[in-house]
């Protein structure tokens, strides 16, 4: 099965199933395995999963880059460092949350969720509260206050979860099954 007529393939690593993203759209629905986005050409501009592309509605500019001087000229070689600090939620993690976020927006999701340890929580709730859709975040019971108050700031409920989180990652998957 293609998925739907979106200019690429989501074919699991581990089994090689070709997943259609209206049944999931990170595991594979046969094993489990971690999907491989494969697309239909190659282009030398960016793909994302999407059939549009919304500029980012949060960010009001480029992640700069910054010459690394010393570092530089310890090396012998010009060296930069991105600056991805400046990006909404301070984390870089916010290049691949907003097109999640965008994703479940164009299959019509009813809510987003996920299992974190506290930056991927914050950033998938900030673009989540952005768009209006319900953001459920599964956690260590374990992980301090500090690390989950941006996410609880952007309105994201949070779940704590006795165990790691590979536990919050296995329960976070049985409770967003689809079917």
């Amino acid at each position: 099965m293609k998925a739907s007529n979106s200019g690429y393939t989501m074919s699991c690593i581990m089994c090689g199933k070709v997943n259609d993203e209206r049944e999931t759209s990170t595991y594979c629905t046969k094993c489990g395995g971690v999907l491989d986005i494969e697309y239909k050409e190659a282009r030398e501009e960016i793909q994302y999963p999407l059939k549009e592309i919304k500029p980012d509605p949060l960010k009001h500019h480029f992640t700069p880059l910054k010459k690394l001087n010393r570092l530089s000229e310890r090396y012998d070689a010009e060296l930069y460092g991105k600056l991805e600090f400046e990006h909404p939620t301070g984390c870089f993690k916010d290049r691949g949350s907003y097109i999640e976020v965008q994703k479940a927006l164009e299959l019509e999701a009813d809510a987003i969720c996920l299992a974190s340890t506290g930056n991927m929580a914050a950033s998938v709730a900030a673009y989540a509260c952005y768009f209006k859709i319900p953001c459920f975040v599964f956690v260590p019971e374990k992980t301090p206050e500090v690390k989950l108050a941006q996410a609880t700031i952007y309105d994201a409920t949070i779940i704590k979860i006795k165990g790691d989180f590979m536990v919050c990652e296995k329960l976070c998957r049985g409770v967003c099954q689809i079917g």
